[in-house]
């Protein structure tokens, strides 16, 4: 008797940004004997501000690296687009930090659904911006989330989840990479399992739902008079790589605004809320609560990032004080 070996699941993939192109490495590299990526789907090239040449998409361009076919639309609404992707006749689609609402004719197309690694313990931070939220709020525990992709952002019943333990110094883009890491090899995992019935994924309770609302440059500022030296330190690093937390220094009379590169918390020097102290190598700033923080590394507006030494030799022992942003 002669055994027919079983197709290969046709997966599309749809992603943007760089951190997402383990996702994509992963299913190359570990999931070829059940599945076929069989094309890729990326937001458009965007315009240099420099050279105004149209730059693809780093995983535009992994794609093209590894001979896989690339579609760009400007919307997921085109209905050429959806003719396209119709004709392809994929059994899932995979979506990570796309870019694009996926409506309800897309949702339709894939015979096995549309998954969205997303990087959150849902259902707690739904939205844009999970972790950047998640590490502003302090969190000491995130996580990474396998869901169905539905009308509502974020609300698909959950087919896997793993916690990660926040260390007190990551910053946004190193907890978003180590998260991508995770959830493509929980991904690469549950597939045959996916492909077989086995899972049960299980519903949200919504009433457990907070959203993770976009970053904007309004609320980039610290605020030391209000916040302690550990809500100065999060914000901090949860604001990278943009809007980048920023404070304005008033050095000579003049306002000089920096961005605030890395931070730590002086658990054993206290100084009055705005009262500011240097020593060689860092700049104490007085918080709230009777805490202090440090500040390490600061990029002045117009200029290079620096370690705060290199920043203070320039100063050649002008005053400082920090401009009250309420």
């Amino acid at each position: 008797m002669l055994l027919t070996k079983t197709p290969r699941k046709k997966i599309v993939f749809l992603g943007t940004p760089e951190v997402v192109c383990v996702v994509l490495n992963e299913l190359l590299k570990r999931a070829r004997a059940h599945s076929e990526l069989i094309l890729v789907v990326t937001q458009p090239p965007a315009r240099s501000s420099r050279s105004q040449q149209l730059i693809p998409s780093p995983v535009q361009e992994f794609a093209y690296e590894n001979g896989i076919p690339v579609l760009s639309p400007l919307s997921v609404k085109e209905p050429d687009f959806l003719k396209d992707l119709g004709c392809c006749e994929p059994d899932l689609c995979i979506t990570a930090a796309y870019g694009q609402y996926l409506p309800s004719q897309f949702l339709k197309i894939p015979k096995l659904g549309t998954i969205n690694i997303h990087p959150s313990l849902l259902p707690r931070y739904r939205g844009a911006a999970p972790v950047q939220r998640s590490l502003e709020n302090g969190d000491k525990v995130s996580g990474v989330s396998l869901l169905y992709t539905v009308k509502e952002m974020d609300a698909g019943p959950i087919l896997a989840q793993e916690k990660y333990q926040v260390p007190l110094d990551v910053t946004s883009p190193q907890m978003l990479k180590e998260l991508f890491i995770l959830g493509a090899r929980m991904l690469v995992d549950i597939l045959p399992d996916l492909y077989a019935g086995k899972l049960n994924p299980e519903p949200q309770n919504s009433d457990d739902a907070c959203h993770a609302s976009k970053l904007s440059a309004e609320e980039s500022f610290i605020h030391p008079n209000f916040l302690t030296a550990l809500q100065c330190h999060n914000k901090i690093r949860a604001f990278q790589p943009w809007p980048m937390a920023k404070i304005n220094f008033i050095i000579d009379g003049k306002i000089v605004e920096c961005k605030l590169l890395s931070s730590k918390i002086e658990e054993n020097r206290a100084l009055n809320v705005g009262e500011v102290h240097i020593n060689q190598k860092e700049i104490l700033i007085g918080c709230a609560q009777n805490t202090t923080l440090g500040i390490l590394e600061l990029q002045p507006a117009g200029k290079k990032a620096m370690c705060t030494a290199d920043f203070l030799n320039g100063l050649r022992n002008k005053s400082i004080t920090i401009q009250n942003n309420t």
